[in-house]
């Protein structure tokens, strides 16, 4: 039998990817990959908007760095044994 894993990895340069979750279908993991891509993105806005309410001066640091430069995510297809 055939599952679906959706991968994802903090930071290439030093980890490997972990498994986040298990689906029956190839879509069902791209939609779970692409939820928790928007809900990282959601999250990432709010820590900006806090650190620039605070006066911490992060609008100007974020501009050269992008919270998905060394992150990864993909879909794989796994067999699982009886």
């Amino acid at each position: 039998m055939n599952v679906y894993g959706f991968f994802h990895n903090d930071c290439y340069h030093e980890s490997a990817p972990r498994l986040v979750s298990l689906h029956a279908t190839k879509r069902g993991a791209f939609k779970a990959m692409i939820a928790h891509q928007y809900a990282m993105c959601v999250e990432d806005r709010s820590v900006k908007n806090t650190h620039l309410h605070m006066g911490k001066g992060w609008a100007a640091f974020s501009r050269s760095l992008k919270w998905y430069d060394a992150m990864t995510w993909h879909v794989s297809r796994l067999e699982v044994l009886p």
